[in-house]
């Protein structure tokens, strides 16, 4: 069995029910913290800051960087595109969340993580989503009897994608001319008349 991590408190939130006591829950159709116990809901308050990191950074620092996750926290990896998935019982990672296959790997102890220093949270239930997904499905004239499958309640599953920010400094060469526009006037011969047009030429 593997050790499972050394969680340092002081890094770990918590977000208690204001009316009873109990661990809160992000609840996106209400747009706060939610109380699965009492029912109640609270605004999200954020008091911390978001800095941009630097990579260069994260990648000298190596394992120093990196936090551990819950201490019951699971991972488990998927044998078809190799996806990590990350889940916390009683929760369980039968389908990948990536690519829709099974999982048949056992699963261990979550690797620690760069932990961000703020998350968006969801917009969309998960309810809303599958009747957005399946009005989409609806629009298609063709769409493969397997996508269908996916508008299962229980196979749309929603996901945290973590984004890197990237700056750069380059530096270019090149030659170039410039021209400048004149006009004359040419003429020419048409149905046995001599006429005369303006023409726009360049001088480089």
């Amino acid at each position: 069995m593997q050790d499972r991590p050394t969680i340092d408190n002081q890094k770990v939130s918590r977000f208690q029910c204001e009316n009873c006591g109990a661990d809160m829950g992000f609840d996106a159709a209400a747009g706060g913290l939610h109380c699965q116990y009492c029912g109640h809901v609270q605004a999200v308050s954020f008091t911390g800051t978001v800095e941009e990191r630097s990579y260069e950074e994260f990648i000298s620092a190596g394992t120093r960087s990196l936090t551990p996750m819950a201490v019951e926290a699971m991972q488990v990896q998927c044998s078809s595109c190799g996806a990590v998935v990350n889940f916390t019982p009683p929760e369980t990672a039968a389908v990948c969340a990536f690519c829709g296959n099974r999982i048949v790997a056992q699963p261990k102890a979550a690797d620690p993580i760069l932990a961000p220093n703020g998350v968006l949270p969801f917009l969309v239930t998960q309810r809303d989503a599958v009747v957005h997904f399946n009005r989409w499905l609806g629009s298609l004239w063709f769409a493969p009897s397997k996508l269908k499958h996916l508008a299962d309640a229980d196979k749309l599953v929603s996901i945290y994608i973590p984004y890197w920010t990237y700056d750069a400094a380059t530096g270019s060469d090149y030659t170039g001319q410039r021209g400048e526009n004149y006009q004359v006037t040419e003429s020419y011969v048409q149905n046995g008349q001599t006429k005369y047009r303006t023409v726009t030429k360049i001088r480089w």
